[in-house]
């Protein structure tokens, strides 16, 4: 009720702010910002007013009335530039040497342009960053809220790719993450030292984020592997006859490796403690995992997808419920869903429950593993270990038939043995008993006549 006479008029992002409704001051009709979106304007005669539920009419108007409406909108403030580090070239370093966790300033990528499409999910306006690493480890990058408080991009996409020539000329995509703490990301990815590595955040999907979307990323490592751990040289192999056999001797206490999309990494192991044996990889990773335990045959013995009892992560946990005794054994871990089939390629492990730790159950749970199935994701895991040595790292005989580990069964092996068992020496608790006792004879001879373990 402010325009010119008895006439109306509604303006905003006037200078004079409108008073407070129901101050019974004047309605001048000046009002903030008015923001993009949908609204509904209404008109009436004088006076007219809108109670808590409907119209309140008190005109003395005789006649209909015509309104002439006359709109004038104004032009709206310029984007913000796009942020300096928009594109691969202008990545913003972060210190080799941390401090770590190391906080990026919020960008805000409301201007952002995206580079190229991120390789697990659709993105755009996306910032980059880079780190050359200090020393080998894994490094985790993070867009959750408790990691990095600051950022405002309510759904992000994390990639990581690795530059042999440390240039964005040479990028080759190594991991990447939608959702892993509500729609924000994380990362978990093997660094090597020395090599350098281009960091892209960006919003998920196709719309452009509004103003003041604050992109920040929290990176922490890489940090240095404990001295029992194996870090997978290359790409383990996904069977048996191809799996990584981990050099070092006594205790085994993680694996560390980056796994491809579609891809399985199978490890021989040794079990020296049956029942203190336990694989993981709660707490060390943000990719959903399976773990698969198969004895030195390539059958099946236990698996979890997700951690038991009644777990609701989607990280895995194997125990020794199903392990039979000490000895050699093949630890594989793949991505949900990629499952192990027996020769005929049926599934050794049927696909539910997940949250359970179960021994085979599938059609194929009489045969040996012969190859993989189904779909799944990357990045990089720890499996934490406990009841696990290097393969032969107890300085025994992974096979008891050839106790002497010269490559073949013959009266050698029976010397040999009976030197140790007479001895009680370690090795001559073939049974995994804990002891040297007369069980151990007939445990050794039944493979010694078989001539080996398979």
């Amino acid at each position: 009720d402010d325009g010119d006479g008895l006439r109306s008029a509604l303006s905003f992002g006037a200078t004079s702010a409108r008073p407070p409704v129901g101050t019974g001051a004047p309605g001048n009709g000046r009002d903030g910002d008015l923001f993009a979106g949908s609204y509904y304007l209404a008109l009436g005669n004088f006076n007219t007013t809108f109670n808590d539920f409907n119209w309140d009419v008190f005109s003395t108007a005789t006649a209909d009335n015509f309104f002439d409406l006359v709109f004038t909108v104004g032009t709206p403030p310029p984007p913000p530039p796009p942020p300096s580090n928009d594109d691969c070239f202008n990545a913003i370093e972060i210190p080799s040497n941390g401090p770590f966790p190391f906080l990026t300033a919020p960008v805000d990528i409301s201007s952002a342009t995206p580079d190229f499409p991120s390789s697990c999910t659709t993105s755009n306006a996306s910032v980059w960053y880079k780190i050359t690493a200090a020393q080998d480890g894994i490094a985790r990058l993070s867009t959750c809220t408790a990691d990095a408080p600051q950022c405002t991009v309510g759904d992000t996409v994390l990639e990581v790719y690795e530059a042999s020539d440390g240039t964005c000329n040479s990028l080759v995509s190594i991991a990447c993450n939608d959702d892993a703490c509500g729609l924000r990301s994380t990362i978990d990815v093997q660094m090597t030292g020395g090599r350098t590595y281009y960091i892209y955040a960006a919003n998920f999907g196709s719309s452009q984020p509004g103003l003041g979307s604050n992109m920040q990323i929290s990176v922490t490592g890489p940090t240095p592997p404990p001295a029992d751990r194996w870090i997978e040289s290359g790409d383990a192999g996904d069977l048996p006859t191809f799996a990584q056999v981990p050099s070092g001797s006594g205790s085994l206490g993680s694996i560390q490796g980056v796994i491809d999309p579609s891809d399985a990494d199978m490890y021989q192991i040794e079990i020296c403690d049956q029942f203190g044996f336990s694989a993981t990889t709660v707490g060390t990773t943000s990719i959903d995992t399976q773990l698969w335990l198969f004895d030195q045959n390539g059958m099946g013995v236990a698996f979890n997808d997700d951690a038991p009892p009644g777990g609701l992560g989607l990280q895995s946990t194997l125990t020794s419920t199903f392990v039979p005794s000490t000895g050699t054994y093949y630890l594989a871990i793949s991505t949900y869903n990629n499952d192990p089939n027996d020769e005929f390629g049926q599934l050794i492990w049927a696909n539910t429950p997940f949250n359970t730790e179960r021994a085979p159950d599938g059609p194929g749970a009489a045969g040996d593993i012969a190859s993989w199935t189904g779909g799944g994701s990357s990045g990089a895991y720890t499996i934490n270990l406990t009841g696990a040595c290097f393969p032969g790292g107890t300085g025994c005989a992974p096979c008891a038939a050839d106790f002497d580990q010269s490559g073949g069964v013959d009266g050698d092996d029976i010397t040999a043995f009976f030197n140790d068992w007479q001895a009680g020496a370690p090795c001559g608790d073939v049974d995994g008993s804990g002891g040297v006792d007369g069980d151990d004879i007939p445990f050794f001879f039944e493979r010694w006549q078989a001539g080996g373990c398979n």
